[in-house]
C-alpha cells in the first residue's frame, strides 16, 4: 500500500481544517501508533463534527493507522503554504461573518443605552477611567446601583468600546477566549470576547466576576498582566493592542458572601485579585441624586411624585443605617417603581395607584422587609399630604359664621 508521500497527496490544495488535524495529532502523542478512529474521535471532541469524512482523505500506513509523519510533512508548515483560490474565498467569507459577529459584542453599540445621572461614585469611576495608564479596576457594590451601566456610559463618552461578558459558575474557557464554531457548514475558530477586546484595544468588562468559577479565572492571569494570552486550541499567541483594559464588577469584594444575599458568589484567589491595580466601591445615590434620576426616567410624572419617592428613598437609607430595615431600595428598584407609577398615571401622592405600584415592585422582598418599606411609605405620604393642606389664616377663622 502506498503511503502519504505519493504525489496526489502533496499536490492537493491545503484544506481549511488542516491546522486542526495537526493539533489533534500533536495531542494524541505517539505519531507512529495513531489510528484513524482515534484521530476521528479527537477531532469530534474539538468540535469538528464532520471529522470522519475528512480524515478518510488522509494517507495511512495501514488500514487502521494514520501516516502522521507524511501529514506533518505537508501540513506542518502551514504558514509557508499558498492556499488555493477556493480555500481563500471560504476563509474570507468566514472572516467576514466572524467580524460581523464581533462587531455586535460591543456593549457601547447598544442603541437603547440611556445616559446616567453623574453620582459621586460615577465621578470617581470617571476619574479612574480617564488616566493614561490603562489599569485593571474592580468595581464592587450592592446590586442595582449602575456599576456596569456607568462603565459603558463613561466609555461611550470617551470613545472607548466595551466588550461585556457576564460571568457565572458555568462560564468556561471557550466563553472567555473562544472556540470552534459552525459557520456556513464549516467549523472555524471564533475569538471570544477577551480576545476580541485585546485585538481591538477595547475595554473588557467582566460583569459579576465574583460569580465566576475561580479555577477558570486563572486563564486570565496573563491577560490581567498585559502579557497577552496563548490560545492552546489553535496554537497562537495574542497580544493586547494599545488601549486594552480589564474592568470587573461584583456584589462582593471577591471574599465571598456571608449574608446569603448574593448566593452563587465565590471567594476569588488572592493572586487573581492582586492583578487589579485599583478597587472602587459604588455607593447608593444621595436623595438629591435620586431626585434627578427619577425625574429623568419618568418625565411625565408630576414633580411632586418623584420628589416624594426620593424622600421615601432617603428615609429607607436612614432606616437601614439605624438598623430598622436590613436593605435599601436600589436605583434599579426605584426606577422600576417610578416607571410603574407612570404607567398607572399617578397624579396624587395619596393615590392608591402609587401604593399599588410600590406593592408590585417590592413584592419580591421577604414580608418583614416589605412591611418595613410600606410603613416608611405611609409615613412619607402622611407628611406630604399634611404639607399640601393650606394653613388657616386669622381671616379664615373670624369669617367663619359658626357660633362660638
Amino acid at each position: 500500500m502506498s503511503n502519504t508521500t505519493d504525489a496526489p497527496f502533496h499536490d492537493q490544495p491545503i484544506p481549511s481544517y488542516a491546522p486542526t488535524v495537526v493539533q489533534a495529532l500533536n495531542e494524541l502523542g505517539d505519531i507512529d501508533k495513531i489510528t484513524l478512529t482515534a484521530l476521528s474521535d479527537r477531532l469530534k471532541d474539538m468540535g469538528l463534527k464532520d471529522a470522519y469524512r475528512k480524515v478518510q482523505q488522509l494517507p495511512r500506513t495501514s488500514p487502521c493507522r494514520i501516516d502522521a509523519t507524511s501529514i506533518f510533512a505537508v501540513y506542518g508548515q502551514l504558514e509557508n503554504v499558498v492556499e488555493s483560490e477556493q480555500d481563500s474565498v471560504e476563509k474570507s467569507s468566514s472572516e467576514i461573518h466572524l467580524n460581523q459577529s464581533a462587531a455586535m459584542v460591543s456593549a457601547t453599540h447598544n442603541p437603547n443605552h440611556r445616559k446616567m445621572v453623574k453620582t459621586a461614585s460615577y465621578h470617581k469611576l470617571e476619574r479612574l477611567l480617564s488616566g493614561k495608564n490603562r489599569l485593571n479596576i474592580f468595581i464592587d457594590g450592592d446590586t442595582g446601583l449602575g456599576k456596569s451601566t456607568a462603565v459603558i456610559d463613561i466609555s461611550k463618552k470617551q470613545g472607548m468600546e466595551v466588550m461585556r461578558l457576564n460571568l457565572s459558575f458555568v462560564t468556561d474557557v471557550d466563553d472567555l477566549l473562544g472556540g470552534f464554531r459552525l459557520v456556513d457548514g464549516d467549523t472555524v475558530w471564533q475569538d471570544g470576547p477577551v480576545v476580541v477586546a485585546m485585538k481591538r484595544g477595547a475595554r473588557l468588562l467582566l460583569d459579576e466576576m465574583d460569580a465566576g468559577n475561580p479555577k477558570i479565572m486563572f486563564e486570565l492571569q496573563s491577560v490581567l498582566e498585559g502579557n497577552g494570552v496563548f490560545l492552546k486550541k489553535i496554537n497562537k499567541m495574542v497580544y493586547p493592542k494599545e488601549g486594552f483594559q480589564v474592568l470587573a464588577t461584583g456584589n462582593t469584594k471577591g471574599r465571598g458572601d456571608m449574608t446569603g444575599d448574593f448566593s452563587g458568589t465565590s471567594i476569588l484567589n488572592k493572586a487573581f485579585l492582586d492583578r487589579f491595580a485599583a478597587s472602587i466601591t459604588f455607593l447608593p445615590p444621595t436623595v438629591i441624586e435620586m431626585k434627578k434620576i427619577l425625574k429623568g426616567e419618568a418625565s411625565s410624572l408630576p414633580s411632586g411624585i418623584t420628589d416624594a419617592l426620593a424622600a421615601w428613598y432617603g428615609q429607607v437609607l436612614e432606616a437601614r443605617d439605624s438598623g430598622v430595615v436590613t436593605h435599601i431600595l436600589s436605583t434599579r428598584r426605584m426606577v422600576a417603581i417610578t416607571n410603574l407609577a407612570e404607567d398607572f398615571e399617578v397624579q396624587d401622592i395619596g393615590s392608591e395607584d402609587l401604593k399599588e405600584a410600590v406593592d408590585y415592585a417590592t413584592n419580591g422582598y421577604d414580608l418583614e422587609l416589605k412591611e418595613g418599606f410600606k410603613e416608611l411609605l405611609d409615613r412619607m405620604i402622611d407628611v406630604e399630604v399634611e404639607k399640601s393642606i393650606p394653613e388657616a389664616t386669622s381671616k379664615d377663622v373670624f369669617d367663619d359664621d359658626s357660633p362660638f
